[in-house]
């Protein structure tokens, strides 16, 4: 409806969120959304009231179980009644990919940025107090989200004297 209320939902809606019919048509469409989508939603509905339809929505929808599942949205507001038809594609699946991708974006930046850094060092022993070593492994901590980074360095002993 135009207030924001389901009127009807189809089992397929009700399997994907978890929850019973009963459940979705006694409350608010917002009571599901996730804190952070709320505005969004709510400019949305305002447009739709406005008769413009929305094309592609995407917001965060609670489960039955707590957790969110992401929905991409279509909706048309109704001509000749107070009702939008909508309907929602479950995204969470491609949502993690392109978390995943871009979290290994920001390795794979890092990865090179440490590298060049690594490189302008041009063959000086690293020590740990130096100016230049100390931000050797900023890009890496910066994309893992580490608070501290170490470099060691391995010795072999020959003769348990002497050090190679």
């Amino acid at each position: 409806g135009l207030d924001g209320c389901f009127t009807r939902v189809n089992p397929r809606f009700e399997s994907t969120l978890g929850y019973q019919k009963e459940e979705l048509l006694k409350r608010s469409t917002f009571d599901f959304i996730h804190p952070e989508d709320l505005e969004t939603s709510k400019a949305e509905l305002l447009k739709l009231q406005a008769g413009i339809p929305t094309f592609n929505l995407e917001n965060r929808y609670k489960c039955a179980d707590g957790s969110y599942r992401w929905l991409a949205w279509t909706a048309i507001p109704s001509d000749t009644e107070d009702r939008i038809y909508a309907v929602a594609r479950d995204i969470t699946d491609r949502k993690g990919a392109e978390k995943a991708l871009a979290q290994r974006d920001r390795y794979l930046t890092a990865i090179v940025e440490t590298q060049q850094r690594l490189l302008s060092v041009n063959n000086c022993r690293f020590s740990p107090t130096s100016e230049i070593d100390r931000g050797i492994l900023e890009p890496l901590g910066r994309a893992s989200g580490a608070s501290r980074g170490f470099i060691f360095e391995n010795h072999r002993y020959i003769d348990r004297k002497s050090v190679v």
